[in-house]
């Protein structure tokens, strides 16, 4: 029986609940959505973990398409364009975690490196996700250090069911060498100025080759991918408080605030100074947001 209006979707969001020099978890929540409920193609600048916990949907990534049933979980890198809709045999729920590992060198490049996007027989971790959730919806003493820790303990057991089941099965890049270099020089350099070109001298192949081939096997042209790696990496910092909006456009290049400003709304919606972090500090509680769409 469907309790939502056709289309219709109940998320629970919590910002911010982890900021620490191992992981940076941007946003976690749950999505209680109808079979007719599609989220449309888009991409991030992070890793964007999904797990059914109710129902079944379709997963596309890249043009692939997978079918996701209750406990099966779905991992979307950096710049991969990917959406989801129902089945259409009733509501579906899941819960989804965008997170950056860098802290976690062996955990960021199971996750880099991993050739799956999408693992079966998951439902051993919904436990933990239910206390994670119930830890961010009534906060006590501790609650972002034990968030921490569950989320840390999460993100391990998913990258050791992305890794090889030995030593023998060897892991293999799913993009070719210049374009996992590209990738990795454009999150190490990113900022206004950085061009195509620049990249494309950095990995040792003509513009208009880079370009083919990044948009070949990204699905993304190569400026929009620097685009969403520079405005992700401003999220941050404006998430992180400890520069304010003209120091950010200055770090990052940009010819002027208003320019900087002006960037930042078009590719988020919103003005930079929705997500400045207002005081607070590192143990404050998550901020929860419910949206009905």
């Amino acid at each position: 029986m469907c309790l939502l209006p056709c289309g219709a979707c109940i998320e629970e969001r919590f910002e911010r609940p982890v900021s620490h020099a191992w992981i940076q978890v941007n946003y976690f929540g749950t999505a209680v959505c109808t079979a007719r409920r599609v989220i449309p193609p888009h991409m991030h600048g992070h890793y964007e973990i999904c797990v059914m916990t109710e129902g079944r949907a379709l997963y596309t990534v890249d043009g692939e398409r997978y079918r996701l049933d209750a406990g099966d979980l779905c991992l979307t890198k950096p710049g991969q364009l990917h959406e989801m809709r129902g089945a259409d045999l009733g509501d579906w729920s899941m819960f989804y975690a965008a997170v950056e590992v860098a802290g976690l060198p062996d955990i960021e490049m199971a996750f880099r490196l991993a050739p799956a996007r999408y693992l079966s027989g998951c439902s051993e971790s919904l436990p933990l996700l239910t206390r994670v959730l119930d830890e961010a919806r009534q906060p006590g003493l501790g609650t972002a250090h034990l968030l921490q820790s569950l989320m840390t303990a999460w993100l391990i057991d998913v990258a050791r069911r992305l890794s090889p089941a030995t030593p023998r099965r060897a892991v293999h890049s799913p993009y070719s060498h210049p374009v996992e270099c590209a990738r990795g020089y454009v999150e190490r350099n990113a900022c206004y100025r950085l061009s195509a070109e620049e990249v494309a001298r950095a990995v040792g192949l003509s513009p208009s080759r880079l370009a083919h081939r990044f948009t070949e096997e990204m699905g993304v042209p190569l400026g929009r991918y620097v685009r969403n790696v520079l405005m992700q990496r401003a999220l941050r910092l404006l998430e992180d408080g400890r520069l304010n909006v003209s120091q950010i456009a200055n770090e990052m290049g940009f010819p002027s605030v208003h320019y900087f400003s002006a960037a930042f709304k078009r590719h988020w919606g919103a003005p930079p100074s929705r997500y400045v972090r207002r005081g607070g500090n590192e143990a404050e509680a998550p901020r929860r947001i419910v949206t009905r769409v």
